[in-house]
């Protein structure tokens, strides 16, 4: 009688171990375009974050050329509301100098509640915890031109409930 020759073959090794080891391949190899896949989806995100990062530095900067008042959100969530300082020193006119930037010292802005910030402080941030910077429309730059070191149509905005 013989035998099935489909499961088995002539010296009674099954085949099913060599369907294993192939499925087991084509796991590896899936495996390893999913990784490839994160890896570019990993450089695309740090591209897109030091673009980003980029811009709100050129934000800071134009408000501070503008002697406007900025609000930026940490990524911790914390909100500051002021006007940027530099020492007379730096200058970031060039995009070469702003890459250098790594901090900045905000001077906190007059008419923010208690529960945000004093007024009148002054603090430095760094660039690398900023995760949003808010800059004045033309109507809020009208507003706060009205009062010293205030922006109460600004603050209103980003700040609900102020």
């Amino acid at each position: 009688m013989m035998g099935n020759t489909s499961c088995i073959e002539m010296n009674n090794n099954p085949l099913i171990e060599d369907k294993k080891e192939d499925e087991d391949e084509e796991h590896d190899e899936e495996h390893e375009k999913f990784m490839a896949r994160m890896r570019r989806l990993d450089e695309l995100l740090t591209k897109y974050e030091k673009m980003n990062e980029e811009d709100m530095k050129l934000d800071i900067w134009n408000a501070h050329v503008r002697d406007e008042i900025i609000g930026i959100e940490m990524k911790d969530g914390v909100v500051f509301v002021g006007k940027s300082k530099f020492s007379y020193g730096e200058n970031f006119t060039s995009v070469d100098q702003l890459k250098e930037m790594t901090d900045i010292k905000i001077q906190l802005a007059n008419g923010v509640p208690f529960g945000y910030h004093i007024g009148g402080g002054s603090v430095k941030l760094f660039i690398s915890k900023i995760k949003r910077v808010f800059v004045m429309t033309p109507t809020e730059v009208a507003d706060a031109n009205q009062y010293p070191n205030m922006a109460p149509e600004f603050i209103k905005r980003i700040l609900p409930g102020v």
